[in-house]
C-alpha cells in the first residue's frame, strides 16, 4: 500500500516540478527523516560522509537523466 501510495506521489510531482526540484525536496525530507530516526553521533557521521556523499552524487547524476528520459519516452504500464 505504501509503495503505491509513493508511486501516485511521486508520479504527480515530478509531472507537476522539474526534476531537480523534486529531487532536492525528496533528499531533503530523506536527509531529515534519517537523522531524526538514526540520531547518529559525530564519530559515526564522520565515518558514513565519505561513502554517503558518493551516494549523493550518484543520485543526483542518475535521478534528473532517468526522469528526463521517462519525459520523452514514457514507460509502458503493464497494468491493463
Amino acid at each position: 500500500m505504501a509503495v503505491a501510495a509513493y508511486s501516485v506521489i511521486d508520479a504527480q510531482a515530478v509531472r507537476h516540478t522539474s526534476p531537480a526540484g523534486y529531487l532536492g525536496v525528496v533528499l531533503a525530507l530523506e536527509g531529515v527523516l534519517l537523522t531524526v530516526c538514526l540520531r547518529p553521533d559525530r564519530q559515526f557521521l564522520r565515518q558514513a560522509f565519505g561513502p554517503g556523499l558518493l551516494i549523493a552524487i550518484g543520485t543526483v547524476i542518475a535521478y534528473p537523466a532517468l526522469a528526463s528520459v521517462w519525459c520523452y519516452f514514457p514507460p509502458q504500464s503493464t497494468f491493463r
